[in-house]
C-alpha cells in the first residue's frame, strides 16, 4: 500500500506541475500563494510523510541556488541598512522568491518526467482547442473568456472586471490571462514534440499557428526561435547535398505559406515590434509598452552607484527605490507600471552584476552537453529574459526541470516502477 501511495503521490505532483501555469492564475485564499503553489506544497507534504526520501541539489543547479542564497542574503542586509525600504513589501517579495525556489527544488525530486509529459501534452491539446474555439467564435461575433468567473485571480484584479476586459479585446489567450502567457506555455509542448522520434507534425503546426494568431510579440519571437534552432539542428544531421537543398526549400516554403496565410496577423505583430522607441516618448500605446518592457529598467540601473551596480539592493527594492527617488529619469520617461522591469533588468537591479553572473553561469552549466530539446527551451527562455518577466514564473521553472531531466542519465522509463526519489 505504501508503494502504491508513493507512486500515486508522484503522479499527482507531476499532474499539478503540468497544471501549474493554469493553476497559478488563481488565488488560493492565502496571501501571496497561488492555487498552483498550494497544490504543489500540499502534495509535497504528502510525499514527504513517506520514509526514504532523499534530497540533494543537482550539480548543474548549484550556481542557481547560490544565486538564491545570495539574493536572500543581500535582501536581509539591505533591510538592516536602508531605512527607506518598506520592510513589509520587501519581506513579502522575499517570501515569494523563497517559495519559488523551494518548489523548483521539490520538482527535481518529485516530478516524474514520463507522467509530466503525458499530462502536459493533453492539457496543451485542451488549451489549443479552446483557443481556436475563441478565434472561430470571434469571427461569428461570439466573444469568450477562458477565465473561471467564480475564482479570485492571483494578480488581485477583480475577476469580473478582467473577464470583461478579455471580452472586449481583439487578441486571444485561451485559458490564460494574457496572449504572451499562452505563447510562453505553448512553447514547452511544441519543443517536446519537435524532438520526439515520432513527430506529431499536425499538432506542432497547430500549436505554432495558434501562437501567431494570438498576436503576441512573445509568441512570434518564440515561433521564430524554435524554428531557426530546429532548422540548424536538422540541417547539420543531413549528409546528402540534395536532401539539404530539399529541406531548405521545404522550410522556406512552409515559412512563406504561413506568412501569406497569416499576413494580417503577422503584420500586426511586426508593427508592434517596429514601434519600440529608444527615447521614451513613443507616441503609441504599443511603443510605450515596448519601451517599458525592453529598455526602461536600464535607466534606473544607470543611476545606481558602482557598489549597488555590483551588488544590487535586494529583492523587492525597486518600488521602494523609485518611491524614494521621485526625481529619477526612470519616471520622467513614463510613470506607467513603476515597478515593472524585464527579468534581466530585475536581476541587475536586485542582485547586481554579481547576481547576473551567477545566472549566466547557470545557463552555461545547463546548456553545455545537453540535448537539443533542453537547448532549444533554454534559448527561448534566455532571449525572453530581455523583454519579459519570465524568470520567476512557470516557464523558467519547467524549463529548468526539463533541462535537468534531459541531462540526467537515470531517466525513468514509462513502464519502470520506481519507488525511490532519483537524485543527480
Amino acid at each position: 500500500m505504501s508503494r502504491e501511495f508513493r507512486i500515486n503521490s508522484f503522479k499527482l505532483f507531476s499532474l499539478f506541475f503540468a497544471l501549474f501555469p493554469l493553476l497559478g492564475i488563481y488565488a488560493s485564499g492565502i496571501q501571496g500563494v497561488s492555487l498552483g503553489d498550494f497544490c504543489l506544497l500540499i502534495t509535497a507534504i504528502l510525499i514527504m510523510t513517506q520514509k526514504g526520501i532523499l534530497f540533494t541539489i543537482p550539480q548543474i543547479y548549484k550556481p542557481l541556488y547560490l544565486y538564491a542564497c545570495y539574493g536572500f542574503l543581500i535582501t536581509i542586509v539591505s533591510i538592516g541598512i536602508y531605512s527607506w525600504l518598506d520592510v513589509y513589501s520587501v519581506l513579502y517579495e522575499l517570501a515569494g522568491k523563497c517559495l519559488y525556489y523551494i518548489l523548483l527544488f521539490l520538482s527535481f525530486h518529485f516530478v516524474r518526467r514520463h507522467f509530466f509529459d503525458y499530462y502536459l501534452l493533453r492539457i496543451s491539446d485542451v488549451v489549443v482547442l479552446f483557443f481556436f474555439v475563441q478565434y472561430v467564435g470571434s469571427l461569428l461575433g461570439i466573444h469568450l473568456s477562458g477565465i473561471i468567473p467564480l475564482l479570485p485571480l492571483s494578480n488581485e484584479v477583480d475577476t469580473t472586471f478582467f473577464i470583461q476586459h478579455q471580452l472586449e479585446s481583439i487578441r486571444f489567450s485561451s485559458l490564460f490571462c494574457e496572449p504572451s502567457h499562452y505563447a510562453q506555455f505553448l512553447c514547452i509542448p511544441t519543443i517536446l514534440l519537435l524532438y520526439q522520434e515520432k513527430k506529431a507534425k499536425l499538432r506542432i503546426l497547430m500549436y505554432s499557428i495558434s501562437m501567431l494568431l494570438s498576436q503576441s510579440a512573445n509568441g512570434f519571437a518564440i515561433v521564430v526561435i524554435i524554428g531557426l534552432y530546429y532548422f540548424i539542428f536538422y540541417l547539420r544531421n543531413i549528409v546528402s547535398l540534395k536532401r539539404r537543398i530539399l529541406f531548405i526549400f521545404s522550410f522556406l516554403l512552409v515559412g512563406v505559406c504561413l506568412f501569406i496565410y497569416l499576413n494580417e496577423v503577422i503584420g500586426k505583430v511586426l508593427i508592434r515590434f517596429s514601434e519600440i522607441s529608444f527615447e521614451g516618448s513613443p507616441g503609441s500605446i504599443n511603443g510605450n509598452s515596448s519601451f517599458i518592457r525592453v529598455l526602461r529598467g536600464y535607466i534606473l540601473f544607470d543611476e545606481y552607484d558602482w557598489l549597488h551596480k555590483l551588488l544590487g539592493y535586494g529583492w523587492g527594492s525597486i518600488g521602494c527605490y523609485v518611491k524614494m527617488h521621485p526625481e529619477t529619469a526612470y519616471l520622467d520617461v513614463t510613470s506607467s507600471l513603476p515597478t515593472y522591469v524585464n527579468s534581466l533588468q530585475y536581476m541587475l537591479l536586485s542582485t547586481g552584476v554579481l547576481g547576473l553572473i551567477m545566472i549566466l553561469f547557470t545557463f552555461y552549466k545547463m546548456y553545455s552537453k545537453n540535448t537539443d530539446t533542453a537547448k532549444n527551451m533554454l534559448l527561448v527562455l534566455f532571449i525572453l529574459l530581455f523583454s519579459s518577466d519570465v524568470f520567476g514564473g512557470y516557464l523558467a521553472m519547467i524549463t529548468f526541470y526539463i533541462a535537468y531531466t534531459e541531462k540526467t542519465t537515470d531517466r525513468i522509463s514509462f513502464k519502470e516502477k520506481c519507488f525511490r526519489v532519483h537524485t543527480c
